[in-house]
């Protein structure tokens, strides 16, 4: 055991004398390393201190004899303390932490602003690495001076340019923002009013954010100017707020670009998924068919296209409450402008909403093609076509009215039923229009009637199968408003014809309803009168000629009201194909049944006075021919009467007159009784 520990305190003593031998030589070379060297050969910086450096001083301060370190280790030993080159150390790995900082975070355009200070900074560092060592007595000065130089002035100012300029990026980044921003939160189509109540908010809101931002962007140029303390005329600030110029200038074209992008993609749909977004109507509005609100840039009022294009221009114009940063330059405005990029992209807006008017204008004339409808007024059309100042001279109207004069000439030829039928349209639809012989027919038949009913009904129902609503690029059209008045003015047109044959049917249908009324209680009367007599001496002649008189009534009417309930029967078919009815249609549906019950009774009655008349025939014979010779009589007295004398005095004349008077009334009297 003492072996061992005698040879341990012996290897023991062999290693520290080899320390004390080499321990001065080491400490010396460590000592005088310079404190910072480059990295990799660049221009980065570190602190060039070795940690074995630390590691001899603590195995100074672990001797077993402090005695016995040498006297020249003990003088290099007072110039340097362990902990006070753990604090030097640690200030200057600061500043070297910070120069690296400075050297890699500093951008093209910011170098100009601080050449003479990093010339500074290099030229004091370069002490650091050439000649200040561990030992340097004036390594403190050096840290001082060094901190003061990059971290209280250069790396500061560093920060306060780069911090101005994340500001100005900021805005204009809030400007692309709030330009971009979609002006259509609504999946729905809006009203343009409410579109242009969204458009004034935007703008207003830009150009309080252009004319607050612009100015701020101008005070924090100017506290930075103040800060670095360059002359305004160097070429380092002269080329740094050029470079800002340029920033803001680049970031309000994007910002103008990407809106108009956002726009033109708006507008085009080039996405499936958009749908319309601004909602227009069409009308009729002073006798024109026009979209609310206007789709043409020539309209007096506003258009689409303008708002658009106006609110494109604001946003531009609001460019202009910006000041540039670079003194006699165009405005931001007029960079924008004159950017071959928002050139094109305002051309190709326009193009596709001119495409959208085309568009529209196609549709806009599917429903002027109807502008009779409302143009023209329909009663003063009617009158005129019911007149037949409307219609032109057709061959049937010409072969008619030939044949109707080729009839008339032969007083005892018969009309044919064409032809009958054919007055009788004209007696029904026009009474009042003179159709005399000589004269060409005019008149509308209810051919002519079915053919106008027919067109305006056609107008009525393609109106009515067209579209409520129609998508023009961005534009939702609503076509109801045009169709509800078209349909109004077609039902009206089509109302105008079918209410006057109504009107007709209903008169003719009264007439012939009063006739019957009148005629049946009459013949049903008389033939009981008749058939309860038990002589013929008991009937009166009267009886016999009212009789006669009924069936003479009867017969005349017998060719008119057939060719009426023909020309009634012809209407109401007319009229349903219409979807119209009579209020007597049930009464006309009857009145055939009636009318030829009618006949048959007078035929019957014909047959049972028939024997009694011809009884009676020749006192009546008699009767007549007395009352002929008293009429022949008078008046060969009236002929041959004084009163025509120049001898007879005016009361005489007065008082044969007045008998003459007398006995003319007893004779219509006689005249009467005889019939």
């Amino acid at each position: 055991k003492q072996w061992y520990q005698r040879r341990v305190r012996d290897a023991l003593q062999r290693l520290e004398n080899v320390w004390r031998k080499d321990v001065k030589k080491e400490l010396t070379s460590k000592l005088t390393q310079n404190l910072y060297v480059n990295i990799d050969d660049g221009p980065l910086i570190k602190v060039n201190l070795d940690h074995s450096l630390l590691l001899v001083l603590k195995e100074v301060q672990f001797v077993s004899d402090p005695k016995t370190v040498p006297v020249s280790v003990k003088a290099l030993l007072d110039q340097v303390d362990q902990n006070t080159l753990k604090v030097t150390a640690a200030r200057l790995d600061t500043i070297a932490s910070h120069y690296n900082k400075l050297r890699s975070r500093i951008r093209p355009h910011e170098e100009q602003l601080f050449t003479a200070k990093i010339y500074q900074i290099e030229k004091l560092l370069k002490q650091g690495k050439e000649s200040l060592t561990w030992k340097s007595l004036e390594t403190d000065d050096f840290i001082e001076e060094a901190t003061s130089l990059l971290l209280e002035d250069c790396y500061k100012k560093l920060q306060a340019v780069q911090a101005a300029q994340t500001q100005i990026e900021s805005k204009v980044a809030h400007w692309h923002e709030y330009l971009c921003q979609s002006l259509f939160t609504s999946d729905q189509p809006c009203f343009i009013e409410d579109w242009i109540v969204k458009q004034k908010e935007v703008s207003e809101g830009y150009a309080v954010l252009a004319n607050m931002y612009g100015s701020k962007i101008s005070a924090v140029v100017d506290e930075l100017h103040k800060l670095l303390q360059v002359s305004e005329n160097s070429p380092a600030w002269q080329s740094y707020t050029a470079f800002l110029d340029n920033l803001i200038s680049t970031g309000l074209v994007g910002a103008m670009r990407d809106a108009l992008t956002q726009l033109y993609n708006l507008i085009a749909l080039t996405d499936p998924e958009d749908k319309p977004k601004i909602l227009v109507r069409v009308e009729l509005v002073g006798g024109m068919v026009q979209y609310h609100p206007p789709i043409d840039k020539e309209s007096a009022d506003i258009s689409v296209q303008e708002m658009v294009f106006n609110w494109v221009n604001e946003m531009v114009d609001y460019c202009e409450l910006i000041p540039r940063l670079v003194p006699d330059c165009v405005s931001y405005a007029k960079v924008i402008e004159s950017t071959p990029d928002i050139v094109e992209l305002i051309g190709k807006i326009r193009g596709v909403m001119d495409n959208n008017h085309q568009a529209c204008q196609l549709l806009q004339d599917n429903f002027t093609k109807y502008s009779y409808l409302w143009k023209d007024d329909a009663h003063h059309t009617f009158s005129q076509f019911i007149s037949g100042k409307s219609l032109p001279l057709s061959s049937s109207s010409q072969t008619v009215n030939s044949e109707d004069n080729r009839s008339v000439s032969r007083p005892g030829s018969m009309l044919s039923s064409s032809v009958v039928l054919c007055n009788a349209e004209r007696n029904f639809l026009a009474p009042s229009v003179s159709t005399g012989s000589g004269s060409i027919c005019r008149v509308p038949t209810l051919d002519d009637f079915d053919k106008k009913i027919s067109a305006y009904q056609a107008a009525f129902n393609a109106i009515s199968n067209s579209v409520d609503e129609s998508a023009i690029g961005w534009l939702f059209v609503d076509i109801k408003p045009i169709k509800q008045v078209l349909l109004t003015h077609a039902s009206r047109w089509v109302y105008v014809f079918t209410e006057y044959l109504i009107n007709q049917c209903t008169k003719m249908l009264g007439s012939i309803e009063e006739f019957l009324l009148d005629t049946e209680p009459q013949i049903e009367t008389l033939i009981k009168t008749l058939s309860a007599s038990p002589s013929d001496a008991a009937i009166a002649p009267s009886a016999y000629m009212k009789l006669v008189e009924l069936f003479n009534k009867v017969t005349n009417k017998q060719q008119e009201f057939d060719s009426r309930f023909g020309v009634v029967r012809k209407t109401v078919v007319l009229l349903n194909k219409y979807n119209f009815r009579m209020e007597k249609e049930e009464f006309f549906l009857a009145a055939p049944s009636r009318w030829s019950n009618l006949r048959a009774k007078v035929v019957l009655a014909k047959q049972r006075i028939a024997p009694k008349m011809q009884l009676r025939s020749e006192q009546i014979s008699r009767d007549l021919r007395n009352f002929a010779s008293q009429c022949q009589k008078s008046r060969e007295e009236f002929a041959g009467c004084a009163a025509f004398l120049r001898t007879c005095s005016y009361q005489d004349a007065h008082e044969l007159l007045k008998g003459f008077k007398v006995r003319v009334s007893e004779l219509e009297d006689k005249s009467r009784n005889e019939q």
